[in-house]
């Protein structure tokens, strides 16, 4: 009886690891397929931000950008067909999401001053004429200054361009009215640059009173 105790025992113990080796199998698969559910959902973010800054901002999508979406895209789908359950299998997919990422920031380093830098500087320019919205253009230019994957910023980004655009085509601005302008917002102007074509665009958009000279 005792032997037979001893054997069920044995048995039991026996069921109760395989139970818990196949709950610790379930739960490190949860766990790799929580993370790499997230980074599918990263990458998919990533390829809509890319097309997103192509169509509205400009931002071409190179063969290169391509090529290695798809070649991630690939390795997604070989951790799936394969039940390719590995953790070193995902680090390898979450280290060349990352490479991406770290491309794409220099990319749009390169490429955000050439979409922002004219605007910006106009804008700063009339923001001493205390025209509306150009804070909020020019924040919303700020929030994109660096590429962090969010779709929203670019969407907010090309807002605000298409914003200032606006603005600064209200204000029917020339170079000579620019330049006079960088002038006053660097406190470099002086009385030589009121010609006839700066005081009649100050008459026209009633700005006269927001203008002001000093003695150096």
């Amino acid at each position: 009886m005792l032997l037979e105790e001893l054997n069920q025992a044995i048995s039991d113990m026996n069921e109760i690891q395989v139970l818990s080796q196949n709950k610790q199998n379930y739960d490190t698969r949860k766990i790799l397929d929580d993370n790499f559910n997230k980074y599918v959902i990263y990458t998919t973010t990533y390829i809509h931000c890319l097309e997103y800054a192509s169509n509205y901002l400009g931002n071409k999508i190179s063969n290169e950008d391509i090529d290695d979406v798809l070649k991630l895209l690939d390795k997604y789908q070989v951790f799936i067909n394969e039940d390719k359950k590995y953790k070193d299998y995902l680090d390898s997919c979450k280290k060349d999401y990352d490479v991406l990422q770290r491309k794409q920031r220099l990319s749009w380093d390169k490429y955000f001053p050439l979409l922002t830098n004219d605007t910006e500087n106009t804008l700063h320019v009339i923001k001493e004429l205390n025209y509306s919205n150009i804070d909020s253009c020019l924040n919303k230019i700020s929030n994109a200054h660096t590429w962090t994957n969010k779709l929203s910023e670019l969407k907010e980004l090309k807002d605000a361009l298409d914003d200032a655009d606006e603005i600064i085509k209200s204000l029917n601005l020339d170079k000579n009215i620019e330049t006079f302008l960088r002038k006053m917002n660097s406190h470099q102007a002086n009385i030589n640059d009121l010609n006839e074509e700066v005081l009649n665009w100050i008459r026209e958009n009633n700005v006269g009173s927001k203008i002001k000279l000093s003695f150096k």
